[in-house]
């Protein structure tokens, strides 16, 4: 999937695009295997509910939708979840959210998984990925703003053979830009992996072993 179909994660207001395909046509194409320009005479009695359209032994592919589990790892984010909460509930994909609180000085509201002492970001997501039960993992932070279409591009990325998809990560205007902060713009293929703004396989991260405890970020 081409990077810049991938929203982003955001501390701003994105502009996303998005491109409207109409489901009369989509369920042409599917049925047909073909474009033609004026639908077959078939269509006209079209059974929605087997997508057979004059074809009875011939139905659409439709893709099966895995559970999606979203893990935020916070410590000491009150402020910021409020944000990170609305955009993740105005997502199309149903989730389950997995906040999982890394030492937090004051307990954070609606946690799933408490470390104490805080352990780091790495070992805060390990624990959120144990405490998950989706079969695609997806990673953003608590200060951060998942654009709308956010899991439904990341699903339709998996859904073509991909086992991980990330996508940039966009700072507030006027926010200082050091040398890590342009790695969260990264849309290339790279060994790095912007965790803010991260959606994989569960069983892809379980082949790899996880997150390495001793790392901060990335």
């Amino acid at each position: 999937m081409a990077a810049s179909a991938f929203p982003a994660a955001r501390r701003t207001e994105p502009v996303t695009r998005r491109r409207a395909t109409s489901s009369l046509w989509w369920r042409r194409r599917e049925v047909t295997g073909a474009q033609s320009r004026r639908p077959p005479s078939a269509l006209q009695s079209c059974s929605p509910a087997s997508w057979t359209c004059g074809w009875p032994h011939r139905r659409a592919r439709v893709p099966a939708v895995p559970s999606v589990s979203v893990v935020v790892p916070a410590r000491d984010a009150g402020a910021w979840l409020p944000a990170c909460r609305a955009a993740l509930g105005a997502q199309e994909v149903e989730h389950e959210l997995v906040l999982v609180d890394d030492g937090s000085r004051e307990p954070l509201a609606g946690a799933r998984v408490r470390l104490s002492p805080a352990r780091g970001a790495a070992a805060a997501r390990n624990a959120g990925v144990a405490a998950a039960s989706g079969e695609v993992v997806a990673f953003t932070d608590a200060d951060c703003a998942p654009a709308p279409g956010w899991l439904t591009a990341a699903l339709a990325a998996l859904d073509a053979g991909a086992d991980v998809v990330q996508g940039p990560v966009v700072p507030p205007p006027g926010a200082h830009v050091g040398p890590f902060d342009r790695t969260l713009r990264v849309t290339a293929p790279s060994p790095l992996f912007e965790t803010a703004n991260l959606v994989v396989r569960r069983a892809w991260l379980e082949r790899a072993g996880g997150f390495a405890a001793p790392v901060a970020a990335g």
